[in-house]
């Protein structure tokens, strides 16, 4: 371990290892396929990295376009909650009054029914309004996403020779 006079941290003596990239792509889908691969050919998973080069981060949201995914509105979410909660409350109404009209008669049960269905849906329009706060919640967050310009899949010395020659057999020899 040695000490840098500038600043006074300590920094470990890393050694800095030959060439491992065994190959290079422009998709990290690819580079993680490319992984992937090697790892299921029997290469630790431990000796096996994707590393970005010319990384840049930005500010931006997962689901960049309306029609990737459906954004809640407090009305909405509501209503469909409301009816949610209505059928359940229905159903459940009526398996309770199904049973608790064994030996009476079923005309004084109704107003049950219809309580649950009452109950089934305040609960289902509360449940529906938290949801959109939620959704509303998540899309004020800002998430940083990182992309770049080429994914290098690098592999520890002692399995180099075999990462090459697996990946060339595949067809994804290194670009470099």
């Amino acid at each position: 371990m040695t000490i840098d006079v500038n600043s006074a941290h300590p920094i470990e003596d890393v050694p800095t290892p030959r060439n491992r990239t065994v190959a290079a792509f422009d998709a990290q889908l690819d580079a993680h396929s490319a992984a992937d691969f090697l790892i299921f050919s029997g290469i630790p998973v431990d000796q096996v990295e994707v590393v970005g080069r010319d990384v840049d981060s930005h500010d931006g949201d997962p689901f960049p376009s309306d029609a990737a995914r459906v954004r809640l509105n407090p009305g909405w979410s509501a209503a469909i909650g409301g009816l949610t909660g209505a059928w359940t409350g229905l159903l459940l109404g009526l398996v309770v009054s199904f049973i608790a009209s064994i030996g009476r008669n079923g005309d004084e049960l109704w107003p049950l029914v219809v309580l649950a269905i009452a109950i089934g849906a305040t609960i289902g329009i509360v449940l529906g309004l938290r949801l959109a706060r939620v959704d509303a919640e998540r899309r004020e967050l800002s998430l940083t996403l990182f992309s770049a310009d080429f994914w290098d899949v690098v592999v520890e010395e002692p399995f180099l020779s075999d990462a090459r020659r697996l990946l060339s057999a595949r067809g994804r020899a290194n670009r470099e």
